[in-house]
């Protein structure tokens, strides 16, 4: 059974995640970049951060909802 807000609440989970690696990657291969650089792969790593912030409420949202549902029909 396909469950579309879970599905992406998963995907933007990973894809969040890909960005918290990118982004760390950038960091750590790049010691001597510059404060223009860094600040911006800081940036990345926040918005990765909020990504998966999210992607996991929505998660929780379709959990509580699908937990509703079955609690209907029972």
């Amino acid at each position: 059974m396909q469950l579309p807000p879970f599905n992406a609440a998963l995907n933007g989970i990973a894809n969040g995640q890909q960005g918290l690696r990118r982004a760390a990657a950038e960091i750590a291969n790049q010691p001597d970049a510059g404060p223009q650089a860094t600040a911006q792969s800081l940036l990345e790593l926040r918005a990765g951060q909020r990504q998966v912030e999210a992607s996991v409420k929505v998660l929780q949202a379709a959990d509580g909802l699908l937990g509703s549902l079955l609690d209907v029909e029972a």
